[in-house]
């Protein structure tokens, strides 16, 4: 059971990492068409904020997913609006 809590553990941190470029798994996958919608909601279930977080191009997953034509509605689902939209 330890090798599996560890591996799980390694799991959730790794979904937090970025890459040379400041993307996440999450921007990653929102890049490719062949992302299955299960591995979508599993990065988005183990780092919600995920959704809401920039590359260094300043772009967010859901802006990866329009241009790629990927399922963009479960980015939609759990991202929060910018908090310039809630003050107005």
């Amino acid at each position: 059971m330890k090798i599996l809590q560890a591996r799980l553990t390694q799991w959730l941190v790794s979904t937090q990492v970025k890459d040379d470029r400041g993307r996440l798994p999450l921007h990653l996958c929102a890049d490719d068409a062949d992302c299955s919608e299960a591995l979508i909601r599993a990065l988005l279930r183990a780092h919600p904020q995920g959704v809401n977080q920039r590359d260094d191009a300043d772009q967010l997953p859901l802006t990866h997913s329009c241009a790629a034509g990927v399922a963009s509605s479960l980015y939609r689902e759990v991202a929060e609006p910018p908090a310039r939209l809630i003050s107005q």
